[in-house]
């Protein structure tokens, strides 16, 4: 007696051969023994994957390129096109272009050469051209600009001699590309993070930098100047002095000052009789003539020779400089008050503007000390000005030996650009760049901070971490700070900016909340950090374990003097940037070959990582290479492995759909296969959008593109769907002949033209492809087949144990549908095959394309005793389909 089995969950994807006797575990019934082309909906389902559009070859396809989002807002996002030393940008489908114009006229000569006035262009940059009437072989091309005049231009190496005659319109604009210094082997070991239209990129080969958008056609690309660190571990009991040759004080020819060198007293003391200000200023000389000012300081007076008066200490005060015209007031303090005995004050301000002169104007005081009668004078024992670092004179540092410079070599050349805390005799901690090298113990440079009490010889001192070769490898952003990790001496090391200053890593005296921060992983062994991912905490991946970064003291916010860092979870981390699904971190281990999640479990009261790809762990045995999340529609993780696979992982967590299948993209010459080689997402207008690059040979040749998933079929026409890879889309008036097919010429090609397929066309070495009909929404493409295998079949009613290894006579299996035509199925070891949507004379019309079909359907292929009742079911014409279920009608073998 038969008895009707359903699959209805499909929830588990495509299970690993290693569990394929595993017919006691409950996800066996969801899964697939194969499952290529499909995704999995979050409702269990299983719908045909959509193709991939073609927007643009890379630049240079001979090299990769990596793709990486930079999300403004979700109303202007863009895709980078990361190549060697070089990036674009891409937004609403397409390349970003800028300037140029519509030609007038194009030459049919070797090389072609355009008329178009006030292009704008010059020799060497790159264009594109679309659209253009009549000749269009140059179509979706890009080219490069040679022999500019005014009104025209050439294509460099395009003959046009055979090209069809230029008919007019059309554009021809610029590429918009910035210049990199990155390699083309170093692309997929950059670490970015966005702040608004700054993306900050990290390696530990190249000095940090900052991709600035301005506008969707202006871009820069930026070396950000970090202050004030940050900086080594100070050496212990350090024997290795330094002497500064000056102090980086504002006076001529850049002595010593104190306010003798001021207008307000000739001997030590600076001092005035009582009034409503009290005025002391300083006139540079001829050298130099003007200086630029950011700090100075005061030192508490200790009387002046007025044996019948009193002193008072100024509390407030205004500091000014004079531009040749007018007094600027730079900084203004008051309340100023409880000095102590000689006790001296710093303060600093912002200023990049040079000045001939500068004054203190102090408005109040408080009483200093009193020998009867009464308060008759102001009295500072000290008035200093400090350089700003920037415009400051250069200053040598020379140290006594290489003790603790760089493992005891001393001063090398790439340690130019690097800083140096030190540490003067009055206890402040200045901060010094290098701009040359003498010698091993012998560097120039400038000095930034307040400026030193002397130039006596300084034993406290820090190098700085970052210099040539050992660049921070990681970013992130966290409470407000940017957070770079892991050089290459420091491994295991975080660097949080301060609070709110994305470039500042400087320490107050004492410590404060907001300063910058150096932190250590806490661990026994020094474990490499890997990335650092933005959570409730700062999740920190390394090749240890997951570690989290977050304030000691929850209500308060994480600061210098409130953080802790622990071990969240003991599992090792891989390299390729995590993607975030709600509060969940998926990432991969250490070999790449598993993604886990981070996720807090109520029960343990702590996080777990467990493996969410156990199941289908042989899609990834070729290790991952990145990842990208797609929210919407079905929440996917899209995964590039070694071999080129694309991997879509349907996560669902709280519906607990968690399934691999495998994406197979269409190739270009037979015999060989299509490489994903990178991917991610964006924000679309209903949907998020995947792009990836993908490797095909063509004609023989290396081609690299750029393609783009098209819309998931979803309340949408026939004729609407995209099902070819590399695809391009004609709509308007109808047509049979569809252009700009150039990066497919000679290859055979499937088109969908209003609903009807027409299959094994060429593409003319013109770009072209002709029909033989004429329609308004014609795609055309690569074709690729979307196949399933179903595993075997147990629950057949036996009564002496299990019914998988046994034959099964299927008598009856339904499938159920929606918006679905053009499948097909047969049995696994049969060669024939059954289309299970034949044309209706009630649901379809004559000719034209076929109608959509929803609901349950016989399968109708042959139902001859086969082992296991397995069955496979593809599509391979450019049709949509959605399965729900399968329904078994089997008989079991007594």
């Amino acid at each position: 007696m038969p008895i009707y089995p359903i699959q209805a969950n499909f929830s588990r994807g495509e299970l690993s051969p290693r569990l394929h006797a595993r017919i006691d575990i409950e996800y066996y019934k969801a899964s697939l023994r194969t499952c290529t082309n499909w995704t999995v909906l979050r409702h269990g389902g299983l719908r045909k994957r959509s193709g991939f559009k073609m927007v643009k070859e890379v630049k240079d396809s001979s090299k990769k390129v990596r793709l990486i989002p930079f999300i403004f807002s979700t109303l202007q996002p863009y895709v980078l096109e990361m190549g060697n030393q070089y990036v674009r940008k891409y937004s609403n489908g397409g390349i970003i272009t800028t300037g140029g114009g519509t030609p007038t006229n194009i030459t049919r000569a070797n090389p072609a050469v355009v008329t178009m006035a006030g292009h704008g262009f010059s020799n060497s940059q790159r264009v594109l051209g679309t659209n253009i009437g009549g000749m269009v072989e140059l179509n979706n091309r890009e080219f490069i600009v040679a022999n500019v005049t005014s009104s025209t231009f050439q294509l460099q190496g395009v003959d046009s001699s055979s090209y069809g005659a230029f008919t007019g319109g059309g554009t021809i604009k610029r590429i918009v590309e910035t210049a990199t210094p990155y390699l083309e082997a170093d692309l997929f070991g950059i670490s970015y993070a966005q702040s608004a239209d700054v993306l900050t990129l990290a390696d530990v080969d190249y000095q940090p930098r900052e991709l600035n958008r301005s506008s969707d056609t202006s871009w820069s690309l930026t070396t950000p100047t970090f202050r004030n660190g940050p900086f080594l571990d100070e050496p212990d009991n350090n024997a290795n002095g330094l002497k500064p040759d000056i102090r980086n004080v504002v006076t001529t020819g850049g002595s010593s000052s104190d306010s003798a060198a001021f207008n307000g007293s000739s001997s030590s003391k600076a001092s005035a009789s009582v009034a409503s200000s009290w005025t002391v200023s300083y006139t540079l000389g001829s050298s130099p003539a003007t200086a630029v000012c950011d700090s100075y300081w005061l030192e508490q007076g200790h009387g002046v020779p007025n044996t019948d008066g009193g002193v008072q200490t100024p509390t407030a005060w205004t500091f000014e400089g004079y531009d040749g015209s007018d007094w600027v007031v730079l900084d203004r303090q008051a309340g100023e008050g409880s000095w102590g005995a000689g006790e001296k004050r710093f303060f600093e301000f912002v200023n990049a503007r040079a000045f001939s002169a500068f004054r203190f104007v102090f408005t109040a005081g408080s009483t200093d000390r009193t020998s009867g009668g009464s308060l008759l004078a102001y009295s500072v024992a000290e008035l200093g000005i400090g350089y700003n670092g920037d415009f400051a004179p250069t200053m040598t540092l020379t140290f006594d030996n290489t003790t603790n410079i760089n493992n005891g070599s001393g001063f090398q050349t790439n340690d130019v650009g690097r800083t140096i805390r030190l540490r003067g005799a009055d206890g402040k901690w200045r901060w010094f760049v290098i701009t040359g090298r003498t010698s091993t113990t012998i560097v120039t440079g400038r000095m930034y901070g307040y400026a030193l009490p002397d130039t006596d010889k300084i034993f406290r001192w820090q190098l700085g971490a970052w210099k040539t070769g050992q660049w921070p490898g990681v970013v992130s952003f966290y409470e407000n700070r940017r957070v770079f990790a892991k050089s290459n001496l420091e491994p295991n090391v975080i660097w949080p900016s301060k609070t709110g200053d994305f470039y500042d890593y400087g320490e107050s005296q004492p410590l404060v909340d907001d300063d910058g921060m150096r932190l250590r992983i806490l661990s026994g062994r020094v474990n490499a950090i890997t990335w650092l991912e933005d959570a409730e905490t700062l999740a920190i991946g390394t090749v240890g374990d997951i570690r989290k970064l977050g304030p000691a003291n929850t209500n308060a916010g994480f600061g210098a003097t409130n953080f802790d860092q622990r071990t969240s979870v003991f599992t090792r981390a891989g390299f390729p940037k995590p993607v975030r699904v709600g509060s969940v971190i998926l990432f991969t281990d250490y070999f790449g070959k598993k993604i886990r999640e981070l996720v807090y479990d109520l029960n343990q009261d702590g996080f777990i990582a467990p493996d969410v790809t156990i199941l289908g762990d042989h899609l990834l045995s070729s290790t991952v290479v990145e990842m990208a999340y797609q929210e919407t529609p079905d929440s996917i993780v899209w995964v590039v492995t070694g071999n080129g696979d694309l991997v879509a992982l349907t996560y669902e967590r709280e519906q607990k759909v968690v399934a691999l299948t495998r994406v197979r993209l269409a190739p270009g010459d037979a015999g060989t296969t299509a490489a994903v080689e990178s991917v991610c997402s964006i924000p679309g207008t209903l949907r998020d959008e995947v792009w990836i690059s993908v490797k095909r040979t063509i004609n023989g040749v290396t081609k690299r593109y750029i393609e783009t998933l098209a819309p998931e079929f979803e309340d949408m026409a026939l004729p609407d769907g995209v099902f070819l890879d590399s695809s391009l889309t004609y709509s308007g008036a109808p047509a049979t002949v569809v252009s700009g097919l150039n990066h497919l010429i000679g290859k055979t090609v499937y088109a969908l033209a209003d609903g009807q397929v027409y299959r094994n066309l060429t593409v003319a070495a013109n770009g072209t492809l002709t029909l033989p009909y004429a329609a308004s929404k014609i795609h055309v493409g690569l074709p690729y087949t979307a196949s399933i295998v179903t595993l075997p079949l147990n629950e057949v009613g036996q009564q002496d144990g299990v019914a998988i290894s046994r034959r099964k006579m299927m008598e009856d299996v339904r499938i159920s549908v929606m918006d679905t035509v053009g499948l097909k199925v047969k049995g696994l070891t049969s060669s024939d095959f059954y289309e299970i949507f034949r044309r209706d004379e009630f649901l379809d019309p004559t000719s034209g394309a076929m109608s959509l079909r929803t609901g349950n359907f016989p399968m109708g292929f042959d139902m001859s005793w086969r082992e296991d009742g397995q069955f496979e079911t593809y599509s391979d014409d450019p049709f949509p389909a959605t399965i729900r279920a399968f329904i078994f009608g089997v008989d079991g073998e007594p």
